[in-house]
């Protein structure tokens, strides 16, 4: 009766594998489609999966994540993807985290690239919300949403509080509650969005996830040190410089900076804060004098 017990039981196994299998091979036969240059944006839905899985769903979750790495690893990626390129991203995170919640890089990839280069903020707070759940004492998940919040939704005060929840997690770096303070005390000031960009690098090793975010923290600390030498100046010769040639001319910066996306800074004639002409790289700039 045992061994029956025993047969029966890895009997199940086996079929539950093979449906895996044959799930797998069968996302794997559509998506290798790309290779003809019929590109397959098909992705299972967990619960399927789920249903055929038995004990392999971190396996199966593993297969996904290569996938989306693959994908995301194309040469060139970020230049030629669509936006059905980044969905088909999204749903893959989607996959993982449902088939493996507690797998950590997916909510990471979630918060510094689907934001960053696939502009999906609230796709990654979804997708973060989930990690929130599956991993209670992980500090780096309300980071990441209190960094996607704050940054690309614009709630600050929601940002505040994601960063207060994370400060209270294990292991949380003594950065993160002054972080907080300051986000709650000084909402939208550049200083507090160089902290923030300057702490989120310190959770990102992958260079080419790093590369976008090192050019806004440039852009970022550029802007504020124009406009500390624009009080300056104003507080000199009370007036507004008429270009940041001027504060050059006049030895309150060194050397006038280059905007990383191509652009140029301009000071606002009305108010004295310093722009960027392509928006920190959201749109093409025409040439006009500095």
């Amino acid at each position: 009766m045992m061994k029956m017990r025993t047969l029966k039981k890895w009997t199940i196994y086996g079929v539950g594998l093979a449906a895996s299998v044959a799930m797998i091979a069968m996302s794997s036969s559509r998506i290798s489609s790309q290779k003809l240059k019929v590109k397959s944006y098909w992705v299972p839905k967990a619960k399927y999966i789920k249903a055929f899985s038995l004990e392999f769903d971190n396996a199966i979750s593993d297969f996904f994540w290569m996938r989306l790495t693959l994908t995301y690893g194309e040469r060139n990626f970020e230049k030629k993807a669509t936006e059905k390129d980044w969905k088909y991203l999204v749903a893959l995170t989607d996959l993982v985290t449902d088939l493996d919640p507690k797998f950590q890089i997916p909510y990471i990839f979630a918060g510094a690239v689907l934001t960053w280069q696939g502009d999906m903020p609230k796709d990654a707070e979804r997708i973060l919300l989930k990690g929130l759940k599956a991993r209670p004492d992980d500090w780096l998940i309300p980071f990441y949403l209190g960094f996607v919040n704050f940054y690309f939704i614009g709630d600050t005060l929601k940002g505040a509080e994601y960063l207060s929840m994370a400060a209270r997690k294990p292991g949380a770096p003594s950065y993160v509650p002054l972080l907080a303070a300051r986000l709650r005390s000084r909402a939208g000031d550049i200083r507090t969005a160089i902290n923030f960009l300057e702490g989120l690098l310190a959770t990102i090793k992958d260079e080419r996830t790093r590369k976008p975010i090192l050019k806004r923290l440039k852009a970022l600390r550029d802007i504020y040190m124009l406009e500390s030498a624009v009080r300056v100046f104003k507080s000199k010769f009370n007036r507004l410089p008429r270009s940041i040639i001027e504060l050059k001319m006049y030895g309150l910066i060194d050397s006038i900076p280059t905007e990383p996306y191509g652009g140029y800074y301009y000071i606002d004639q009305k108010t004295g804060r310093v722009w960027s002409s392509t928006d920190l790289g959201k749109k093409k700039h025409k040439s006009k004098s500095i």
